[in-house]
């Protein structure tokens, strides 16, 4: 069976729409939904057999809202990393969820509105990747310390051929911080 993988470029344009759903959605008050908003899963099915048609379909939801809204999509990233999140490598016990209230899910998902690609490494495990603004670095921080798994991975920290591939391609829009 073949997979599908985003590209660089795809991933890198995907970068810029989700740095803006960030900026325009973000409610410090509300971490476990407004990242996670209905308007992106409304004309989709959020989990289809394969991480790839589900992480596409929220992209261009999210696209398709934005340009609605007229929201310049031309606009470079504020900082920020990309996060790595592989599904199949979690417990299902909340702590990510619990340590973020709530910005994490109980599978220690990212948020929906943040994902920017889904690829897959040399074996064909998926892996989902997430634009996150600085703003939210200290929280994500603090969700990958109380997990026991490599479920969630700042994609800089991976020494696979497929992430050093990303990470020189997505070396500019990388925090510096």
């Amino acid at each position: 069976m073949t997979y599908q993988s985003h590209s660089i470029g795809q991933i890198i344009q995907a970068c810029r729409e989700a740095d803006l759903w960030f900026r325009w959605k973000w409610n410090v008050a509300d971490p476990q939904y407004s990242l996670r908003n209905i308007e992106l899963i409304y004309d989709t099915y959020l989990f289809h057999d394969h991480h790839y048609d589900t992480v596409h379909d929220v992209i261009k939801s999210r696209l398709k809202i934005l340009m609605r809204v007229k929201q310049s999509l031309c606009i470079e990233p504020k900082g920020g990393r990309i996060l790595v999140y592989a599904p199949h490598s979690n417990t299902f016990d909340g702590l990510a969820e619990g340590e973020t209230s709530g910005l994490f899910d109980v599978s220690d998902c990212p948020p929906w509105g943040l994902w920017v690609g889904c690829i897959q490494d040399e074996k064909g495990e998926p892996y989902i990747l997430s634009w996150i603004p600085d703003a939210l670095i200290e929280e994500v921080n603090n969700a990958m310390e109380v997990i026991m798994l490599d479920t969630l991975r700042w994609l800089e920290n991976i020494q696979e051929n497929w992430a050093i591939t990303f990470q020189q391609a997505l070396m500019p829009y990388r925090s510096h911080k």
